[in-house]
């Protein structure tokens, strides 16, 4: 039987996870919350996908059972 392999973060994956949480949180360009922050702007667009793959391949392995099925919800324009 396969052991289960553990996802486990090294301390340079976990700094720019936080850089792109926090840049997600800002509102701002890559650019120029890179520029506030010190970093550069390749590294974090670099990191930014990358954790985007990272999620997206967690989200595939987590399966379907927690899909949120889709409604939809009819409307109506007021009379002016």
């Amino acid at each position: 039987m396969a052991k289960a392999r553990v996802a486990t973060m090294s301390a340079s994956e976990a700094k720019w996870a936080g850089h792109v949480a926090r840049l997600g949180k800002s509102g701002l360009s890559v650019r120029k919350f890179a520029e506030r922050e010190g970093v550069n702007p390749g590294s974090l667009s670099f990191w930014k996908w990358k954790i985007g793959q990272i999620g997206q391949r967690q989200g595939k392995q987590a399966g379907a059972e927690h899909a949120v099925p889709l409604r939809f919800v009819e409307l109506t324009a007021l009379p002016c």
